[in-house]
C-alpha cells in the first residue's frame, strides 16, 4: 500500500502518517523506486496510534508503550487522571466564567483576587492559599506531587545526606572537637552547617539534573513555568523557600505550625507557595513510591553508622608508626582536644597552661611551691610531668609511664582523684600509632582502664601489640568510682598509682 491508499482507508492526513513516522512510531519498508511500502502490520499501527492520540495520549507516552518501557494499562491509567483532572479544572474555569458573568463585573472592576484560585463560583481564596495548579506536568505520564509523605521523605534523605557529608567534613576534615561540645550547641551547629550545604548544592543540582539525590530517589524532578531546569537562582529561592516557609528555619513551635500548614496544602492539592509564586511544577514520574521511601529510609539509617565511624576515625592521633617524644606529645594534646579533655603537654610531658590571659607568671617551678596564680598561654603549671616516656636506641618511644603517689597524715587527708581519664588519653594516643582508629579505642588495654582501680592487680594486660600493667597500693584510703576516699581514724593515708604501657618487642 502506498500513502494514498492509506489515506483513503483510515482518513489519517498525509501529513499526520509522515510525522508518526518521523517520531519513530512507524517503520515502512522501502519498495525498488524508494517509495514507501505499507504492510498491514503498518495499517494496524496506524489503526492503534490514531486510536491512543484520540485518547489525547502523548507521542513520547505512545512512543515508551511501543518499546514495552511503560505498560499500556499504566499509560491509560495515567492518562485518565490526567483526562479527569483537565476536566475538573474546565468545570472549575466554566464556574468561575459563569461567576463572573452573574456579578457583571467590568473590566476596570475586575478583582483578580476574588476569583484566582476560587473553590467555588464567586468565593474568594482564604489569605496566602495557591490556587490549584491548570496546567499539566511537563513530562508526559507525570503527576503532580501533592503527596506530603513523599516528598518529606525525599528531603529527610536529602539532609540526612547532607548531615553526614558535614559530619565527614567536621571530624575528619576539621578535625573539630564534636565529643568536647555540649549536645545542643553541637545539634545547632550541624543543623545550620547542613542548611548552607543544602543551600549550596541543591540549586546547582536543579539548575543542572533537575533533581537532588532524595527526589530521584521517590521519584520527584522540578521544572520552571517553560518546563526547563531551574536555573540556579530559582533554585535557590526554592531552596531558601523551604527551608524559611517549609521548616520555618527551625524555630520552636512555628517550625511544628509550617510542617502543619505545608502538609494541609499538600493534602488539598495545592502546590506550596515557594513554588507557586516562582511556577515551579513540581512532579512525580512514579505513581507508586512506598518502596523507593523504604529504600530511602534505610540508606538514611546506614549513615548513622556512617557518622559514627567518621567520628571514632577521627581519634586517629596525628603521628603514626614509631614517634618521637615531640610527636608523641602532639598525640595525646591532639586526642585530648577531640574528646574535650585539657591534657595539653609539651616534649617532656609537662602540662601547658591554656589560659589565654596575660598576667605574669610568677610560679617557680623549681621552689616545689605551687601558688594557682594566673599563668601564661603555654607555659608548665606542674612541677612533675604527667607522664615519662621509655626510649629505644634511636630516640623513638616504645613505653609511657604515669606515676602519681603520696601521703598525707590522716586528718589531713583528703578526697583524690585518680588521673584515670589521663592515663586513658595517653593510651589511646600511643596505640593509636600502631592500631587502627576502632581498634585503638577498643581491646583489652582500654577495657582495663575501664574497671574500677579496686578491681586492679599487677598482672599484665596482654596485647598483639602492647603490654599493659596497672598497680594500686593504698593505705588509710577505700577507692570507689575512680576516686581514694579517707578512712576514718587513719593515722596515714598514702597511695601510688602507676600505668605502664609497652609496646611489645620495643626493648
Amino acid at each position: 500500500m502506498n500513502i494514498r491508499d492509506i489515506e483513503a482507508r483510515l482518513g489519517i492526513p498525509r501529513a499526520s502518517v509522515r510525522y508518526y513516522e518521523k517520531e519513530g512510531l512507524l517503520h515502512p519498508r522501502r519498495g525498488s523506486n524508494n517509495y514507501r511500502d505499507y504492510s498491514q502490520e503498518d495499517l494496524e499501527t496506524l489503526q492503534k496510534i490514531r486510536l491512543l492520540r484520540e485518547l489525547d495520549m502523548p507521542i513520547e507516552t505512545i512512543r515508551a508503550v511501543q518499546a514495552g518501557e511503560v505498560p499500556l494499562s499504566g499509560a491509560l491509567e495515567r492518562q485518565a487522571a490526567l483526562l479527569e483532572s483537565e476536566s475538573s479544572r474546565l468545570d472549575h474555569a466554566r464556574a468561575v466564567c459563569r461567576a463572573m458573568a452573574e456579578d457583571r463585573v467590568t473590566y476596570a472592576e475586575l478583582e483578580p483576587a476574588r476569583y484566582e484560585g476560587a473553590a467555588l463560583p464567586g468565593k474568594a481564596p482564604s489569605p496566602g492559599e495557591a490556587p490549584i495548579p491548570a496546567r499539566r506536568p511537563p513530562v508526559d505520564g507525570a503527576e503532580w506531587a501533592f503527596d506530603p509523605w513523599q516528598r518529606y521523605w525525599a528531603r529527610t534523605f536529602d539532609t540526612a545526606l547532607a548531615g553526614a557529608a558535614v559530619w565527614a567534613a567536621l571530624t575528619l576534615g576539621f578535625r573539630v572537637s564534636v565529643a568536647g561540645m555540649p549536645r545542643g550547641v553541637l545539634q545547632a551547629v550541624s543543623l545550620a552547617m547542613d542548611w548552607v550545604l543544602i543551600l549550596l548544592l541543591e540549586p546547582l543540582l536543579l539548575c543542572t539534573w533537575g533533581t537532588t539525590p532524595g527526589k530521584w530517589l521517590l521519584g520527584l524532578e522540578l521544572r520552571n513555568k517553560q518546563g526547563r531546569k531551574l536555573s540556579f537562582l530559582q533554585g535557590l529561592r526554592r531552596t531558601w523557600g523551604v527551608l524559611f516557609t517549609g521548616y520555618g528555619l527551625y524555630i520552636p513551635v512555628f517550625s511544628w505550625y509550617c510542617l502543619y500548614k505545608g502538609y494541609k496544602e499538600c493534602r488539598e492539592d495545592r502546590p506550596m507557595s515557594y513554588d507557586y509564586e516562582a511556577e515551579n511544577l513540581y512532579y512525580s514520574k512514579v505513581p507508586q513510591w512506598g518502596l523507593r521511601a523504604a529504600v530511602s529510609v534505610a540508606l538514611a539509617l546506614l549513615l548513622i553508622p556512617a557518622r559514627t565511624a567518621c567520628s571514632v576515625q577521627s581519634l586517629l592521633p596525628p603521628n603514626r608508626g614509631e614517634v618521637t617524644p615531640a610527636e608523641f606529645a602532639e598525640n595525646v594534646s591532639e586526642v585530648s582536644r577531640i574528646l574535650g579533655r585539657s591534657l595539653w603537654v609539651d616534649e617532656a610531658g609537662f602540662r601547658l597552661s591554656r589560659s589565654k590571659r596575660t598576667a605574669a607568671n610568677i610560679i617557680d617551678i623549681g621552689a616545689g611551691e605551687n601558688n594557682w596564680q594566673e599563668r601564661r598561654y603555654g607555659e608548665r603549671y606542674e612541677y612533675s610531668p604527667a607522664y615519662t616516656l621509655e626510649l629505644d636506641g634511636d630516640g623513638f618511644v616504645t613505653g609511657a609511664v604515669m606515676e602519681q603517689e603520696d601521703s598525707t597524715p590522716g586528718e589531713d587527708a583528703a578526697w583524690v582523684s585518680l588521673p584515670i581519664e589521663d592515663a586513658r588519653i595517653i593510651a589511646m594516643a600511643f596505640r593509636g600509632t600502631q592500631l587502627g582508629a576502632r581498634e585503638m579505642t577498643r581491646g583489652p588495654v582500654m577495657e582495663a582502664l575501664e574497671r574500677d582501680p579496686a578491681e586492679w592487680t599487677d598482672q599484665p594486660v596482654e596485647e598483639e601489640d602492647f603490654t599493659l600493667t596497672l598497680t594500686l597500693e593504698l593505705e588509710g584510703y577505700t577507692s570507689g568510682a575512680g576516686y581514694l576516699i579517707p578512712e576514718k581514724r587513719a593515722k596515714e593515708c598514702r597511695y601510688r598509682f602507676s600505668m605502664v604501657l609497652r609496646k611489645n618487642g620495643g626493648g
